[in-house]
């Protein structure tokens, strides 16, 4: 004679809040099922950020702010026995000064969160401007000081975009 039963080990898991921004984004991670009481080692795209403490049954939250390129990143969770990955997009960001003038207002951008070493495309209500600056981005895909004059034939709101070569924009 003998009896069975089921018995449920469950995984571990993570929950990455939000899963999308621009780089300065700050990125809750909560975990579950990892080893109780366990050190947490968080990696961003492959890079460590960090260490969390797994309670005492097994769950844990901490924090991270996002730095890097554009594009899909991994984020990792590991208590060296259980690894879970999820993912977080970084979207690019510019920074436009002054944000409003007349027509001959010298406009100067900065950015963050594109393709790395990429050259910038940047337009002004739609239509492709000249710019004086470094219309390039760093090896972090950062880049500032790209300087266009404002010229419109019409009053109102105007959209400034930049796009990198990857086709990244904002």
């Amino acid at each position: 004679n003998y009896a069975s039963a089921y018995f449920t080990v469950p995984t571990s898991g993570i929950t990455v809040t939000p899963q999308i921004g621009p780089v300065g984004t700050t990125v809750t991670v909560t975990g579950s099922n990892f080893i109780d009481n366990s050190t947490i080692n968080i990696n961003f795209d492959g890079n460590p950020i960090g260490t969390a403490t797994a309670n005492p049954t097994g769950g844990f939250s901490t924090t991270f702010v996002v730095s890097g390129t554009a594009g899909n990143k991994t984020v990792l969770a590991s208590d060296g026995v259980n690894s879970v990955y999820s993912s977080f997009t970084v979207i690019p960001s510019i920074v436009i000064t002054p944000s409003r003038g007349l027509n001959g207002t010298q406009v100067t951008i900065s950015g963050q969160g594109f393709a790395a070493q990429s050259n910038l495309m940047v337009t002004f209500d739609g239509i492709a401007v000249s710019t004086s600056g470094n219309p390039s981005t760093a090896a972090t895909g950062s880049f500032s000081n790209v300087i266009f004059t404002a010229q419109s034939p019409t009053l109102g709101v105007k959209f400034v975009n930049v796009t990198d070569a990857s086709g990244n924009s904002d």
